[in-house]
């Protein structure tokens, strides 16, 4: 179930960064976050494999969703610029945070 369950989110994960182009990176984690938190909510009060297996395939959904938005949507708030010295160690700083 859980590999279904990632390829589902692996999928949706490609289409991510056009919407996010096309709706807005702020809509899309929003949307993302709608997605995931309404997948854990059905899969919470569902009471069989369906229930379970939808909610989770709408949790990654939205999850594949978040992940590139936000990101996109923070470095493009800081206005830093790629060639500068400071990104990377923007960048690596904000790995070994998350």
């Amino acid at each position: 179930m859980g590999g279904v369950a990632f390829t589902i989110g692996l999928i949706a994960e490609v289409p991510s960064g056009v919407l996010a182009d096309k709706i807005g990176r702020d809509k899309m984690v929003r949307l993302g976050q709608f997605l995931a938190g309404s997948g854990l909510i059905i899969q919470a009060l569902g009471s069989g494999l369906a229930q379970f297996m939808i909610g989770q395939a709408i949790m990654m959904i939205g999850v594949s969703f978040v992940s590139g938005a936000d990101e996109a949507l923070f470095f493009d708030n800081l206005k830093f610029s790629q060639k500068s010295p400071d990104w990377r160690k923007l960048v690596t700083r904000g790995s070994q945070i998350a």
